[in-house]
């Protein structure tokens, strides 16, 4: 998926820089993988080993 952080800032109310924090840390976390990022568009993708909880044995 692309993400344009402007746009999708705008429409979740929150700043720019608010926005990039956040999915730098789902990319830090590995929940989202981060393919590029140009002119405040990015290209991620959803990491699904990084969306269900690991179990411990």
């Amino acid at each position: 998926m692309t993400l344009d952080f402007h746009d999708e800032a705008a429409i979740v109310e929150l700043s720019t820089s608010v926005l990039q924090a956040q999915v730098a840390w789902l990319v830090e976390h590995r929940y989202l993988t981060l393919d590029g990022m140009v002119d405040g568009l990015a290209r991620l993708w959803i990491n699904p080993a990084g969306s269900v909880p690991a179990t411990h044995y």
